[in-house]
């Protein structure tokens, strides 16, 4: 998986980096290490890279179309906070 994947990945799941860093218990630091994987300061957590696979496989499964609603509704809100 490359970094620019795994963000993706991530970005789809609705974490942010900070988010994703506290669901997996990663500590204070967190964040930064999965900010740094993404820039491509460090080189990406293979263990990181296979569990996120996991959950977007996961997520992709059970939630197809409910996942389509909430990009429209995000979507939609981001319009009207714009207007």
């Amino acid at each position: 998986m490359t970094k620019e994947q795994f963000k993706e990945l991530r970005k789809e799941l609705l974490y942010s980096q900070q988010a994703l860093a506290d669901e997996w218990s990663m500590g204070v630091h967190g964040g930064r290490s999965i900010r740094r994987w993404e820039a491509g300061e460090r080189p990406l957590n293979p263990i990181a890279a296979y569990c996120l696979h996991l959950m977007h496989s996961q997520y992709n499964k059970v939630m197809p179309t409910t996942r389509e609603q909430l990009k429209i509704a995000l979507g939609e809100a981001c319009k009207a906070w714009e207007d």
